[in-house]
C-alpha cells in the first residue's frame, strides 16, 4: 500500500507552500477522478453463496477504502450469469419478483439482488472496477506504481490552480494535458486487458 505522502516529493516541489491535507485531497481527487475515466483498477471480489432459490440481497464485499464503481461481469459457481440494468426491468424485483432468466442486478452499487431463479448454495462472483474513496489514504502499490505519473499530473493540475500563492495555471493548464493524455491512453491500455488484444464487440441483430 502506497500513501498519498509517497507523492509528496514529486508533487509539492511545485506547490511547496501547499499544505499537507490540500495535497492529500488532491491527489485523492485526481485518483477517483482517473480510475473513473479509465476503469483500470478492475478486480474478482469474494464469492457470495446464495441462500434460497428466490430473488436475494447480498452486501457487495469490497476492499477496504474503495467504492465499486461498475459491475463488469459476473458467474455462478464459475459460470457467466448476466448483469442487467435495474431500469430495464419491467416491474419491481423485490416486491413481485422476477421470471426472467437468471441475473445479477444493483440499483445502488452498495448492495445487489440475483433474480429470475438460482438454486440455494450456488456461489456468485462479481467482477467490479472500482474508486478510492473519498477517505481513502493511498492506493495498492501495484495500481500506485503503475499509474504514478499520471496521477501527480492530475493533481498537480488541482493545486496549481488553486488560489493563493502557489496559483500557476499555466503549469496548471500543461498538467492538465498530460492528465488528460495519461487517461485516453491507459483507458484503451485498461479496454485491451493490458494485452495486444483488442476485444470484438458482439453484434446484435435488430
Amino acid at each position: 500500500m502506497k500513501t498519498w505522502d509517497d507523492w509528496f516529493p514529486v508533487v509539492m516541489v511545485h506547490a511547496p507552500s501547499a499544505p499537507d491535507p490540500l495535497v492529500r485531497q488532491a491527489l485523492r481527487l485526481a485518483s477517483r477522478e482517473f480510475f473513473r475515466k479509465t476503469r483500470a483498477w478492475v478486480e474478482w471480489l469474494d464469492a457470495e453463496a446464495t441462500r434460497t432459490t428466490a430473488s436475494e440481497e447480498h452486501d457487495f464485499d469490497l476492499p477496504p477504502n474503495t467504492d465499486l464503481l461498475r459491475i463488469e461481469k459476473a458467474t455462478a459457481d464459475g459460470r457467466p450469469i448476466a448483469v442487467r440494468s435495474f431500469r430495464q426491468r419491467p416491474a419491481d424485483w423485490m416486491r413481485h419478483g422476477d421470471g426472467g432468466d437468471s441475473a445479477v442486478i444493483s440499483r445502488d452499487l452498495v448492495s445487489f439482488h440475483i433474480v429470475g431463479g438460482v438454486q440455494a448454495g450456488v456461489k456468485i462472483q462479481i467482477q467490479a472496477s472500482m474508486i478510492p474513496t473519498l477517505n481513502a489514504t493511498g492506493l495498492p502499490d501495484h495500481l500506485a506504481n503503475r499509474f504514478y505519473e499520471a496521477i501527480t499530473e492530475g493533481a498537480k493540475a488541482t493545486l496549481l490552480m488553486t488560489p493563493g500563492e502557489f496559483f500557476k495555471p499555466e503549469l496548471a493548464g500543461l498538467s492538465q494535458a498530460m492528465f488528460t493524455a495519461a487517461i485516453n491512453t491507459h483507458a484503451v491500455d485498461a479496454y485491451m486487458g493490458h494485452t495486444g488484444d483488442v476485444p470484438r464487440a458482439s453484434p446484435k441483430w435488430c
